[in-house]
């Protein structure tokens, strides 16, 4: 019975001997580990399937992955709605200025984005998670192409109200 479990040492069947934990289950438990091996339970060392880690990891990337995406667009969809009330008619100059302004720092807050979510396709994943990548790459390119439009406009409409004011 002293021999049960699990125990951590420098070499399989060697006789230096660093934790213990007494679980008879299949697999090493995650936590309740004694170290030194004849010492108290120490919470400090966890033991984790290195498949299982990966993928906890892998959800936590996405997670914040989705975070920053869905900050970006709701800064770059407030900006989109603000410079369409600012150009109004798109016959202001100092309107479609506003409007040029709010657009512009969208685009590369967003290509930025993209890239990180390009990163990820690239790194791979499980097939969620290359799903969900995808997903929220269309739909920033989406809105990259709205906000593209949108300036094209903007540009388009202030070289013409610059030329009026002349």
């Amino acid at each position: 019975p002293s021999f049960e479990g699990w125990w951590f040492g420098n070499k399989l069947g060697g006789t230096q001997v660093w934790s213990h934990n007494a679980s008879a289950s299949l697999t090493p438990p995650p936590s309740g580990w004694k170290i030194p091996w004849d010492g108290t339970v120490r919470n400090t060392l966890s033991v984790a399937n290195k498949a299982d880690q990966q993928k906890n990891e892998a959800q936590m990337k996405l997670k914040n992955m989705t975070t920053e995406v869905n900050s970006v667009s709701t800064a770059a969809k407030g900006a989109l709605d603000q410079a369409k009330a600012a150009a109004a008619d798109y016959t202001s100059s100092e309107g479609l200025k506003e409007a040029e302004t709010l657009l512009q720092p969208q685009l590369s807050a967003l290509a930025e984005a993209m890239k990180q979510l390009t990163d990820a396709q690239r790194a791979g994943s499980n097939q969620e998670t290359l799903r969900q990548v995808q997903q929220m790459r269309s739909g920033l390119q989406a809105l990259m192409s709205a906000i593209n439009v949108e300036l094209g406009k903007v540009r388009s409409s202030k070289q013409k109200a610059e030329q009026s004011e002349k």
